[in-house]
């Protein structure tokens, strides 16, 4: 999925270009033979605006993603270390920085528990700093912590 789009009005109907980078729009711009789109100064109205990052499909229900790209969880595991993990499930496949990881998860501590021996197997640090999943970690998360958070109370049957 591409980070933005740019949305331009023409006289046939509206045209949308999905991009990363600019070097890509104007790549994809020269496809068209619109590139004086970028060199031309000519009034125009364009709509630049970055696509709001989805969920792992079939995870809809534990997270979401909000526009300004943390991680809203809609289910909480009851043990912070499982919500960190939780947290770096959903960025994954992209690292994240302590300060989105503390934000998304609501552990303020939560470079403590990323830090700690007794969690090293779950977790990698990347050299810029950024955090992600081992493949661990992802195991763990996939099949131990998500299944506890879909687990629902059985009610007791009224006579």
């Amino acid at each position: 999925m591409a980070k933005y789009e740019l949305r331009l009005d023409t006289k046939v109907g509206d045209l949308t270009i999905h991009f990363d980078t600019m070097s890509e729009l104007e790549e994809r711009l020269k496809e068209l033979g619109l590139e004086e789109v970028l060199t031309k100064p000519r009034p125009f109205e364009a709509t630049l605006t970055r696509q709001q990052r989805q969920p792992k499909a079939g995870f809809e229900d534990l997270y979401r993603f909000t526009l300004d790209d943390y991680v809203e969880l809609l289910k909480t595991p009851k043990k912070k270390v499982e919500t960190i993990g939780l947290v770096l499930f959903a960025y994954d496949p992209v690292a994240a920085m302590v300060q989105q990881i503390a934000r998304s998860s609501g552990v303020k501590n939560a470079v403590d528990y990323l830090a700690n021996k007794a969690y090293s197997k779950y977790f990698t640090k990347n050299l810029d700093g950024a955090y992600s999943l081992s493949q661990t970690g992802k195991v763990w998360i996939s099949e131990q912590v998500v299944s506890k958070l879909r687990i629902t109370p059985v009610r007791a049957k009224e006579s």
